[in-house]
């Protein structure tokens, strides 16, 4: 059997032991307090979250309403505007029908007939509208002219020739100074040159038969190509600048062309005016240079084309290689065609030398035959033959300098070949 053992407590312990207790009981009632506070700031945020959900179905209804009533708003303006375009259309139609029974008057009071020559005082004759290029009006103002002229038989060809120069402004008058003199040698002529650069440009496939039967070549007037394919460009292209320009770059040959690279981003304008100051810069050092300058450079160009492979083979050349012999070609025939030659030197073989010798002169923008802006593009897409790095030349280069390479496989797979001979 057990036997009950008696525990001793001392009142201190027991002291302790209801000290516990209580600060226990209060901790709870502590916990017990917080705890409620937390639901009641747990249930006015839910209630807050229910009003802004509330608040955003509310947002969401009025902007939907708001949008409806823009689009609603965006058609009326729309409308508006079309209705205003006709209007104003409706009015210029007004216009040109009341300047045209004024110009039908002032002919019928100032027709003043010569007693000689039965020719008119072209003073007296009503002046003939503006033309400022735009197809659209074209044939109004032409219809305008005729009625005029029909009005004044007395007119001689030149007068009628003199009344429309008078009316020609902006891009009309510069396609007329551009405009080869036979074009424009009688009225004839000259109202057939007009239809055919204003008259047909409302079809699209007129337009198109005008650009593919042009084309700039070194040889061109770039002023009267470009005054005659601007305009069907445009009916074309509209405001699409990318569009005009590959227009416009088709139609360049492509010894032009490849001179003119591409920019991002470029207008048309940018781009015309570009090719342009090309154009004004190779006419002008072609006409300084030697006259058979042209066809040494022909021969050259086909012999910068190939690349030396062995004794008895030659092989398409790399592109960057080829842009170098190019440049070197150019380079070569500038130096003959500006060095005193005699009857004994017509001979020497040292003028038909290999066009990849290299130059001991360093390649620079001052010994070449290339404009600044061709000479950068050219720097940019080349290699230095030095270290082998885009973006200089091997003139330029501030790494110590090495053999050529270029030579130097050429010397051996010439040594190759004559070990292989022996």
């Amino acid at each position: 059997m057990q036997q009950n053992v008696p525990i001793h407590i001392t009142a201190e312990q027991v002291n302790n032991a209801e000290e516990l207790l209580i600060n226990k009981e209060a901790e709870i009632t502590e916990l017990r307090t917080q705890l409620i506070q937390i639901e009641s700031q747990f249930k006015d945020a839910s209630d807050e979250h229910h009003l802004l959900i509330n608040e955003y179905d509310k947002y969401k209804v009025m902007y939907e309403s708001e949008s409806i009533k823009s689009a609603e708003l965006e058609s009326k303006i729309a409308q508006q505007e079309n209705a205003s375009l006709k209007r104003e259309i409706e009015v210029a139609q007004i216009k040109a029908e009341y300047f045209r029974q004024i110009s039908e008057l002032s002919n019928n009071n100032s027709r003043v007939y010569s007693t000689n020559d039965n020719s008119v005082n072209i003073k007296n004759v009503s002046k003939v509208p503006g033309f400022e290029g735009k197809s659209i009006t074209f044939g109004r103002w032409i219809k305008g002219v005729n009625e005029i002229f029909e009005n004044y038989p007395g007119l001689k060809d030149f007068q009628k020739r003199a009344l429309v120069v008078e009316s020609l402004k902006g891009p009309a008058r510069d396609w007329y100074d551009a405009e080869p003199d036979d074009n424009v040698k009688d009225w004839a002529e000259f109202k057939g040159a007009l239809t055919r650069q204003y008259g047909s440009m409302e079809s699209t496939d007129h337009a198109l038969e005008r650009i593919d039967t042009l084309r700039l070549t070194p040889s061109s007037d770039f002023n009267s190509f470009i005054q005659q394919i601007r305009p069907a460009i445009k009916v074309i292209a509209l405001n699409n600048h990318t569009l005009a320009i590959a227009m416009l770059r088709k139609q360049t040959a492509p010894e032009i062309r490849k001179y003119i690279p591409k920019i991002y981003g470029e207008t048309y304008e940018a781009h015309e005016q570009r090719l342009k100051s090309h154009m004004q810069d190779a006419q002008a050092k072609f006409t300084s240079t030697h006259p058979g300058r042209s066809n040494n450079m022909d021969v050259d160009m086909m012999g910068a084309a190939m690349q030396f492979k062995n004794s008895n083979h030659y092989a398409p050349q790399s592109a960057e290689d080829h842009e170098y012999a190019l440049a070197a070609a150019q380079y070569r025939n500038y130096q003959s065609a500006n060095t005193p030659r005699n009857e004994s030197s017509r001979f020497n073989i040292t003028s038909n030398r290999n066009p990849f010798q290299r130059s001991t002169r360093p390649h620079s923008q001052r010994n070449t035959t290339m404009t600044k802006i061709q000479f950068d593009e050219y720097v940019r897409n080349s290699t230095c033959f030095n270290c082998g790095i885009k973006g200089h030349l091997r003139s330029s280069c501030t790494k110590p300098t090495r053999p050529s390479r270029f030579m130097n496989s050429i010397s051996a797979e010439n040594e190759t070949g004559k070990d292989r001979a022996q």
